[in-house]
């Protein structure tokens, strides 16, 4: 097991990666993911424990996808190849967790904030899987 440097965490934590403008997006996606759980999450007048669950899932999933997948040397998770199904399901409870969560929750004033983070969420799925996969990039995709 590698040394975790705090140093490190926090250099992955900031939404801006100075050697990457694709980390830079895929963090400026996480992060509005992230921001717009934490407001449906003070939106709620009553919390079910089965909603806050999820939103806290999906809050924690964000914060795992931008520090510790797709960095050279200390990789969590590896992003692409064939060893990427982790993170293929991770991603994918991105946007499942908020659907559930606004099945589930009946209050029509927080129920905006999941639909805006299902839908953001979808998006970023989509897009990372697809530059990842590289056929957005004309690439042969994944081979294993």
């Amino acid at each position: 097991m590698q040394n975790i440097d705090i140093q490190l965490i926090l250099q992955r934590l900031s939404p801006i990666n100075q050697g990457n403008m694709q980390q830079t997006i895929w963090g400026f996606f996480l992060y509005i993911i992230f921001f717009l759980t934490l407001f449906f999450m003070a939106r709620q007048k009553t919390a079910r424990q089965s909603v806050t669950i999820m939103a806290v899932a999906v809050m924690l999933i964000a914060l795992i996808d931008k520090v510790g997948v797709g960095y050279a040397g200390f990789n969590v998770l590896p992003a692409s190849g064939c060893g990427s199904f982790p993170v293929l399901f991770m991603r994918a409870a991105l946007f499942i967790l908020p659907m559930l969560a606004f099945s589930i929750d009946r209050e029509s004033k927080a129920r905006g904030a999941l639909i805006m983070v299902a839908v953001t969420a979808f998006i970023y799925f989509w897009l990372r899987g697809m530059v990842e996969m590289q056929l957005l990039v004309g690439g042969a995709g994944l081979t294993c």
